[in-house]
């Protein structure tokens, strides 16, 4: 690609016109009954969703509302090292758990990974950095799905995938 169709590309996307993008959400019936809560940002909503309503039919989908079928979560994933004060999984689960957290999963060596509300997810994460020197990996909402689809062939598996 030729170097003045990217710096072209970047000036346009860091000018004023597109400074006023809108944070959308689509939801959606994926193949084989998967629920898809898709987040974007959007210049143009009508081109959005007609780019994602075409995709759903090809797909063999159909765009409609499947929220209720996830909650909305915070997710923190934390490395817990030995050198932290209190360097192990099990009293990062219970400061974690006394500071509002629904679950925490050792996700391995020197990892855990923490599931809150989201209105909690500020707060707890502030408190387990600061107070216990815990750091921080990543931090995010998340949507978690409250009921689940068996897919049970790997070719069915893999379109919905590849859609």
């Amino acid at each position: 690609m030729p170097r003045e169709n990217i710096e072209r590309a970047i000036s346009r996307a860091t000018s004023k016109e597109y400074t006023n993008a809108d944070h959308v959400v689509y939801e959606g019936l994926g193949p084989h009954g998967v629920a898809l809560i898709i987040e974007c940002l959007a210049y143009n909503k009508n081109r959005t969703v007609e780019a994602l309503r075409n995709r759903f039919n090809r797909m063999g989908g159909v765009m409609t509302p499947v929220a209720y079928m996830f909650g909305r979560m915070g997710r923190i994933c934390f490395a817990v090292t030995e050198s932290s004060p209190d360097g192990s999984f099990g009293a990062m689960f219970e400061h974690a758990i006394d500071l509002g957290a629904e679950d925490v999963v050792d996700l391995g060596p020197g990892r855990a990974e923490l599931i809150c509300q989201f209105s909690d997810l500020g707060p707890i994460a502030k408190a387990l950095s600061k107070q216990h020197a815990y750091s921080i990996e990543s931090m995010e909402g998340v949507y978690l799905l409250n009921t689940t689809v068996s897919i049970s062939d790997l070719k069915e598996l893999d379109s919905v995938f590849k859609t």
